[in-house]
């Protein structure tokens, strides 16, 4: 029930996951839809909490784990 306790948290977790080595399809379609559904609700705190659980910004992560366009639509829509 992470998800009700503090949904940005939960999103932050999520996208994490979809940049790590061991990272599944599964995973990196979570990224895709956490930040397309979520980048007009809350993404500015999802921001906040991913820099607290993963200690760094979710552009970078963005920047160093994606490429082309997809990076480019990705990083638009979080608001780098």
């Amino acid at each position: 029930m992470r998800f009700l306790d503090s949904p940005p948290k939960y999103f932050a977790e999520v996208i994490g996951r979809a940049f790590r080595d061991d990272a599944d399809r599964h995973a990196k379609t979570a990224l895709t839809r956490v930040v397309v559904s979520r980048a007009d609700a809350d993404m500015e705190e999802i921001k906040d909490a991913y820099a607290k659980q993963h200690g760094a910004k979710l552009a970078d992560a963005v920047a160093r784990n994606t490429h082309g366009h997809y990076k480019d639509a990705l990083l638009a829509m979080i608001g780098k």
